[in-house]
């Protein structure tokens, strides 16, 4: 499924528009631990998303799919940016 509008903002707005957590927190009106909680389910949603789409295309085991998962999770960020920047 796809992500939420809140979650496509908050993430917009910490990833493309650079604010910290400390700074989202007041403008949310949250404390600032739940703003990392969060964008923290909003990028293990997108993982999920991605070990899902892995999973139907390609004939892998589940194995597999977490390895190529794990090594593509320090490249979401870098995606996220570039997906938000055209939503």
């Amino acid at each position: 499924t796809a992500l939420s509008a809140r979650a496509r903002n908050l993430l917009r707005m910490h990833h493309l528009h650079g604010l910290t957590v400390d700074e989202l927190a007041p403008t949310l009106g949250v404390h600032r631990a739940t703003v990392a909680r969060w964008i923290a389910a909003a990028r293990e949603h997108l993982l999920d998303e991605t070990r899902a789409s892995l999973g139907s295309r390609l004939e892998v085991g589940a194995s597999t799919i977490e390895s190529i998962v794990r090594g593509i999770a320090s490249q979401v960020d870098v995606s996220v940016v570039r997906l938000l920047a055209d939503d």
